[in-house]
């Protein structure tokens, strides 16, 4: 079985239904990390925010999108 949505809408004329898959119900777009938020953790761990750590930090947001989409 599997497990959807039902979308109904009336367009003037006709009733639409529409089943969407849980998949897409679900689904989001992948929202990063800017640097004013990097800056805190950085911060936090007592780690001078810089070029490595801004890398560091991109290389893990990039692995966590591979696995996430």
């Amino acid at each position: 079985m599997t497990t959807h949505m039902t979308k109904t809408w009336f367009d003037g004329k006709n009733i639409i239904t529409q089943k969407i898959p849980e998949a897409e119900i679900y689904k989001r777009e992948w929202v990063g990390l800017t640097d004013d938020e990097l800056q805190p953790i950085a911060d936090e761990y007592r780690i001078l925010f810089g070029s490595w750590v801004e890398d560091f930090a991109r290389a893990i947001e990039a692995k966590l999108k591979a696995k996430n989409t």
